[in-house]
């Protein structure tokens, strides 16, 4: 539980390149609102998740179309931030590393 706080209150001080152009975006809310504006505004789409050692779930969103890519935190309690977002992403599932 001490690693998802920590993580979902480190990921209010981590620099958001994807909100620098748009600072109306939230940072943090419920899952459903983020993910709504994610999917209208950059076409992102959920392609995985994870379960982080103190209880987080990560949930990776990917625009294929676009390049850009987003990290949710979901702490068990139902409160999701952004962790951190980019672009030039490139599915490498099927390629050798």
């Amino acid at each position: 539980m001490k690693t998802s706080i920590a993580l979902l209150s480190l990921s209010l001080l981590i620099p958001f390149p994807l909100f620098a152009q748009d600072s109306s975006l939230p940072v943090c809310g419920p899952r459903a609102d983020l993910t709504k504006v994610l999917t209208d505004t950059y076409k992102e789409a959920p392609t995985g998740t994870g379960l982080e050692q103190g209880g987080a779930i990560l949930e990776l969103l990917v625009s294929n179309a676009k390049g850009t890519w987003t990290l949710m935190a979901h702490s068990p309690n139902g409160f999701s931030c952004i962790v951190t977002t980019g672009v030039a992403w490139r599915d490498l599932r099927g390629e050798p590393l």
